[in-house]
């Protein structure tokens, strides 16, 4: 869902330079889950900044993936250099998800302050996964100064609480949720047409 929401936003994909801020947790294998599949759309594959590599398994094989597509490396200084320099037209920011909470350490919190700054002043567009990264989740309190302020966001299975002061364009990506926790959980899911995953 993450990669078709890319698709919608920058349709070129020949053209479109794309970078995935990877965090340690479920967020981060949704952005290498998309990697995978940006590249397998046709897109030069991503280039990922993972600042924290953890060994767990399904993070690790997600990684291995990636390293199969070519997706090249980056470090957080040049990650945050390309992207207030216009080096990426697409920034995908699955740094953290909705079990995030309190200030961000070193090295995220440069990482989130360049991408928060490329983004207000319109160097690249950014995607953030479920919870714009530096957002309370809940929604209550104002987000961090350097939070990203995202074009868009793709809410994953349901928009989480902090959606509702969202105010660009908003995916959802919840296709995948089986009919019985939709209903146990009472999601008014859409529709989807035909096999789109948005």
């Amino acid at each position: 869902a993450v990669a078709h929401a890319v698709v919608d936003m920058a349709p070129n994909a020949k053209e479109t330079k794309t970078l995935i801020l990877v965090g340690p947790g479920n967020n981060g294998g949704d952005g290498l889950v998309a990697a995978r599949h940006l590249a397998l759309f046709g897109y030069e594959p991503p280039t990922l900044c993972i600042p924290k590599e953890t060994a767990r398994p399904p993070f690790v094989g997600l990684r291995k993936l990636c390293d199969h597509f070519a997706c090249p490396r980056t470090d957080v200084d040049s990650a945050v250099s390309a992207m207030n320099e216009g080096g990426y037209d697409v920034v995908i920011d699955a740094l953290f998800g909705f079990s995030f909470s309190g200030a961000p350490r070193p090295p995220f919190d440069k990482l989130l302050a360049g991408v928060a700054s490329a983004a207000k002043q319109d160097k690249c567009r950014v995607l953030s996964v479920d919870v714009p990264s530096g957002w309370p989740v809940d929604g209550v309190g104002k987000p961090s100064d350097d939070a990203v302020e995202p074009q868009a966001l793709i809410s994953l299975t349901a928009p989480k609480a902090c959606a509702k002061g969202f105010r660009g364009t908003h995916y959802l990506g919840g296709r995948f949720v089986p009919p019985a926790i939709a209903e146990e959980f009472s999601l008014n899911l859409p529709t989807y047409p035909g096999v789109a995953q948005i």
